[in-house]
């Protein structure tokens, strides 16, 4: 039997144990940090397993999974884009969507690790980079309502933001070099968008460090090849061609040896300008430890 003090407190919660008062706290942003902890771990432990279908599956599955927990958070701790104007503190939208762009890249990291095995995920890794890069320009624009989003958005820019861009770049190169019946958008992602993204990305390169700082180096390196990327794009044949039906998966019963983490099936050692990135490999050049440990 409830005493009155527990039973009102029941009372302001949900089934899933969330505040129904549309209040939030501090320990609503760990609850969901933990949630995405969770969802990038299960992601992860497949990374060095065989590349079978079941393997496959499950990383399907887990994505699924994913978005289907994503549907049961309160609506006041979900990210929409007008939540900048809605929100009367912008730290809160800014964390909305912190959060957010942390379940596109742990959805990316999936689509990245199945997309050799998988011309669905070959699609939906396109797709979902392009929704990451559109994610970070709105946060962009918001950026400068608080001094201290502009050092979060660096972060945001190199750490959940350069891998999808190199996706990108990487899906323009080959429209530029590779015959047409070889380049497959998926439908939502076409090539305006991929340049007007990729531009966009690249200005916010080229003004989010200087010299000295940790993420310098990787800036400058980012920004030259995927302008090259573009400019090879812009300046080759205007070829480009949509899966109008889901492709089927190419995934054998059991792919041997080929591991779900491997290397891109575009050999980047061969691509003008990527030989320094392969995978996040890029990340190994960044002083993790010190960078920005005042935030």
């Amino acid at each position: 039997m409830l005493n009155s003090t527990e039973a009102s407190a029941l009372s302001m919660v949900t089934a899933d144990d969330w505040n129904n008062q549309q209040t939030i706290s501090a320990t609503s942003w760990f609850r969901m940090r933990s949630f995405t902890a969770e969802f990038l771990e299960k992601a992860l432990k497949y990374k060095l397993r065989p590349a079978t279908s079941e393997n496959i599956t499950k990383l399907r599955n887990a994505s699924k999974c994913h978005w289907d927990a994503w549907e049961t958070l309160p609506t006041q701790l979900r990210y929409y884009s007008n939540c900048w104007l809605i929100d009367s503190d912008p730290q809160v939208s800014f964390m909305k969507a912190s959060i957010y762009i942390t379940y596109l890249h742990c959805d990316y990291l999936i689509c990245k690790m199945i997309e050799q095995h998988d011309e669905l995920g070959r699609q939906r890794a396109l797709t979902v980079s392009a929704q990451i890069l559109s994610l970070i320009q709105e946060i962009g624009s918001f950026r400068r309502r608080n001094p201290v989003f502009h050092m979060r958005f660096a972060y945001l820019l190199v750490w959940d933001g350069l891998s999808p861009a190199i996706t990108l770049s990487k899906a323009v190169q080959k429209m530029a070099r590779e015959e047409k019946e070889d380049v497959i958008l998926p439908p939502d992602v076409d090539r305006a968008r991929i340049i007007r993204l990729l531009s966009v990305f690249v200005s916010d390169l080229e003004g989010i460090s200087e010299p000295g700082e940790p993420t310098y180096e990787v800036c400058e390196r980012a920004r030259a090849s995927i302008s090259g990327a573009l400019d090879e794009l812009l300046s080759g044949p205007q070829l480009e061609v949509h899966a109008t039906i889901a492709p089927k998966t190419t995934a054998p019963q059991n792919i041997g040896a080929a591991m779900l983490g491997g290397p891109d099936r575009v050999n980047t050692a061969t691509m003008d300008g990527w030989d320094w990135f392969g995978d996040a490999d890029w990340a190994n050049m960044m002083d993790w430890t010190n960078m920005y440990a005042e935030l």
